[in-house]
């Protein structure tokens, strides 16, 4: 400092003379030199005193005075005491202390960007301990760190035991790669990331605590926070996520993103975890698939499952081949196997079911132990709870049934409303609608659809219907067919004008199976009470009545079907009333006319019109044997009469001959 000044003295003085001036000296070796007293023992006097100062002159010098020299004596402001020279061109007074190399031991009043280690030409800056390049810090801005093994170590004790062979590892962080000596390849980012690695290679580990305990461990990758933390010598891991496969000691193959994703796996392998919480109770399973937040959460040692969307297969432990698809996808299944589930909520309540399928939001919601069941399409059997074996297609459909089994259903609202009914099919929109019963096979929109508790109908065609529901083995075919009696079947609407066969009914009549026979069948009583009539049949009317139990949606009339034609036809037959009226007054069971149950209200006469060959065979037969007797009675009148006619000729014979006498 002391040189700065003199050296700022002598400018000033050189200004003013030009001749050489001594103190203390008469040789000068400069324009001005002061010597000290005794250079080698100075005393407190020895020096100059430039011009001393509280404040800085409240008029600013000019250029005349610029490179003037004070020292400021005492603060004021910002400036600081000390040597101040005054700059006119900055129009400043300037701190000589300003003016000084970088200390060792640190810098005040550095001003960035005025300030700076560097170069002011093309060159590198090289940093070198025990004069071997260490850091380079390029022209082009480029940073290298050199060592013998080509790898890069930051952070406290990063690579601390590293051989410096040929590794080419990066370790970046607090004791990073702490204990690596000959592992190669390796990326540690991160505190005590990849800390007990010692020969694993080709690992990625970016993360606070990643990778930390791998020793031998290879070819894995890990990101976040004690991702892969506890692995040790399992290979081809891939971990993103807070605690991804933090668990995992000597699992492999394995891939988790998210956090906490397979956090618990420590032998299982080939899993796939994408999500947060995705497998994180699994130890052992392998070969499972889940992707979405907490989906296969709960899964120990359950291998082979698929579960995509959030919390599907949720509480899996040991279930195995089940796949999820789906938000809550059989979420509470435990230990179900072989079940596949597509759409939000699908098997949700499954348990331990096994080898279900549904597809459809919703679909076999309530299951908990049944299996085998199929179901396609939202809310398909949604609150099947232990039904086994039902095959569900269209949204609703069996959507009631909780413990009914062996029902094949297909169509939207078929069979929505059983509840335990078994054994039925229904193919068509709404077939089997309210249904509980057993054995019924539906097939046309609607068909079945008054069936309540009814057992072993068949209905065929658009609508084709019970009258009731309570009608059993029963069956209806036909469009809008209606069979209003059990154990009876009926062929189309009340529109059909012609049923053609190309070959004649057979009825079963094999006298092995019958029993209790007799000829008690009435003849010519029975017909000739019989009123043979011609008529027209109101078909709309029937049709209604037929209807009644059905919904107006599904009515025949409102569906369009013409009955003009059919009630149009002269039908020649009888009157019902009047053939029960004649089979009553003989006391004859006559099994060609049908009586309606008082029970049920939806029921009608009917007639049998083949029924009556019989009793006209038996009057033929009577009649035939009237006239046997008349005729065997014509053969004794004929002969009587042969018989008097001879006599009568042998007496004209005679006759004549007493009369020729005569």
């Amino acid at each position: 400092m002391m040189n700065r000044i003199c050296i700022t003295l002598a400018l000033i003085l050189c200004a003013i003379v030009n001749a050489q001036v001594g103190i203390g000296t008469t040789t000068p070796n400069a324009q001005l030199e002061i010597a000290a007293s005794n250079p080698s023992a100075p005393s407190s006097t020895d020096g100059i005193l430039i011009p001393r100062i509280n404040v800085f002159p409240s008029i600013n010098p000019s250029v005349s005075q610029d490179g003037m020299l004070v020292y400021l004596a005492v603060g004021s402001g910002s400036s600081l005491p000390g040597f101040y020279y005054w700059n006119n061109a900055a129009g400043i007074w300037i701190n000589l202390s300003s003016f000084k190399g970088w200390d060792t031991s640190g810098n005040a009043n550095a001003m960035s960007g005025t300030n700076f280690i560097g170069t002011v030409n093309a060159q590198d800056i090289d940093f070198r301990t025990n004069n071997t390049l260490h850091l380079r810090l390029s022209q082009k801005g480029q940073i290298g760190i050199y060592n013998s093994g080509q790898s890069i170590f930051i952070g406290e004790e990063a690579g601390q035991n590293d051989d410096l062979t040929n590794n080419v590892n990066t370790f970046i962080g607090t004791r990073s790669g702490f204990s690596n000596t000959s592992g190669a390849a390796n990326v540690a980012m991160g505190y005590h990331s990849l800390f007990a690695n010692t020969v694993g290679f080709s690992n990625s580990a970016i993360g606070n605590n990643s990778m930390e305990f791998n020793t031998i461990g290879s070819c894995n990758t890990a990101t976040g926070w004690f991702a892969l933390n506890a692995n040790t010598s399992g290979n081809n891991n891939t971990a993103l996520g807070y605690r991804a496969l933090y668990a995992g000691s000597t699992a492999s193959w394995n891939t988790a993103i998210g956090a906490n994703a397979l956090k618990n796996t420590t032998t299982g392998e080939s899993n796939v975890a994408l999500g947060s919480g995705a497998l994180t109770t699994n130890t052992s399973g392998n070969g499972n698939t889940a992707t979405g937040t907490n989906s296969l959460v709960s899964n120990t040692i359950g291998s082979g499952n698929t579960a995509v969307g959030a919390a599907s297969l949720h509480d899996n432990i040991d279930g195995i081949g089940n796949t999820a698809v789906g938000s809550s996808t059989l979420y509470y299944t435990t230990s179900g196997s072989q079940n596949t589930a597509i759409g939000a909520s699908a098997l949700i309540d499954n348990k331990t079911g096994s080898g279900n399928v549904a597809s459809g939001a919703f679909a076999i919601r309530k299951n908990v132990t049944g299996i085998n069941n199929t179901a396609m399409g939202r809310y398909a059997l949604t609150a099947n709870m232990d039904g086994n074996s039902n095959t569900a297609s269209g949204a609703n459909a069996l959507g009631s049934n909780v413990s009914g089994n062996n029902n094949t259903i297909s169509g939207i609202l078929a069979a929505v409303f059983n509840i335990s009914g078994s054994n039925n099919t229904a193919s068509g929109a709404s077939a089997l609608y309210s249904s509980n019963g057993s054995g019924n096979s539906a097939f046309g929109t609607g068909a079945l659809i008054t069936n309540t508790v009814g057992n072993n109908n068949t209905a065929v065609g658009n609508t084709a219907n019970t009258s009731t529901g309570i009608i059993s083995n029963a069956t209806a075919i036909g469009n809008a067919a209606i069979v209003n009696l059990s154990d009876k079947v009926r062929f189309g609407n009340a529109a059909v004008t012609v049923i053609e066969g190309q070959v004649p009914y057979f009825n079963p009549s094999d006298a092995r199976f019958k029993f209790n026979v007799k000829q008690n069948v009435p003849g010519l009583d029975f017909i000739m009470k019989l009123k043979p009539v011609t008529y027209n049949f109101d078909t709309r009317k029937f049709q209604q009545y037929l209807s009644q139990n059905i919904p107006d949606s599904l009515k025949t009339d409102v569906k369009g079907n013409a009955f003009d034609k059919s009630s149009g036809i002269v039908r020649t037959g009888f009157l019902a009333q009047d053939i029960e009226k004649a089979a009553n007054e003989l006391g004859y069971d006559f099994d060609g006319l049908h009586i309606p149950d008082a029970s049920n209200p939806t029921d009608n006469y009917s007639v049998a019109y083949s029924q009556f060959i019989m009793p006209l065979v038996k009057s033929v037969q009577e009649q035939q044997g009237e006239i046997e007797a008349l005729r065997k009675e014509n053969v004794a009148l004929k002969a009587e009469s042969e018989k008097r006619k001879k006599q009568m000729e042998a007496f004209e014979e005679r006759l004549s001959r007493l009369e020729s006498k005569n």
